[in-house]
């Protein structure tokens, strides 16, 4: 389980691919955004959030997979370049 910098989304991988959910920010209650997505893939403890800004952080066999979180949805877009 990863929380983004914003404290509004919470990424869960499961076995069935990666969940996102929206963090109530009244009560701390996550309510499910998304199905099951199979792109990104996390590994445990392989992934951090960038504690200034709309960024996830994945190592992979490849290098740096640099992920921007979307404020609206919590969705993910792996910017150009990455793998770094």
């Amino acid at each position: 389980m990863l929380v983004d910098s914003s404290g509004k989304f919470l990424y869960v991988q499961q076995s069935v691919g990666l969940v996102i959910y929206s963090i109530d920010q009244k009560t701390g209650q996550p309510v499910a955004l998304t199905a099951p997505v199979a792109s990104p893939l996390f590994q445990l403890g392989n992934v951090v959030a960038d504690p200034a800004g709309p960024f996830l952080y994945s190592g992979s066999a490849a290098g740096i997979r640099v992920y921007q979180v979307s404020p609206t949805d919590g969705s993910l877009s792996e910017i150009a370049g990455s793998p770094l």
